[in-house]
C-alpha cells in the first residue's frame, strides 16, 4: 500500500458514492413522481 495509490482509492470511493447517490435520487424521484425530474431538467 503505497502513497501513490491513495488518489486512485479516493477516486474509486467518490465514484461509488456518486453512483449510490444517483441510485437513491432515481429511487426517490420514482416514488415521489416526476416533479423532481423536471426540476433537474431545468438546471
Amino acid at each position: 500500500f503505497s502513497i501513490s495509490m491513495i488518489p486512485l482509492i479516493l477516486l474509486v470511493f467518490s465514484a461509488c458514492e456518486a453512483g449510490v447517490g444517483l441510485a437513491l435520487l432515481v429511487k426517490i424521484s420514482g416514488t415521489h413522481g416526476n416533479d423532481h425530474i423536471h426540476n433537474l431538467n431545468l438546471l
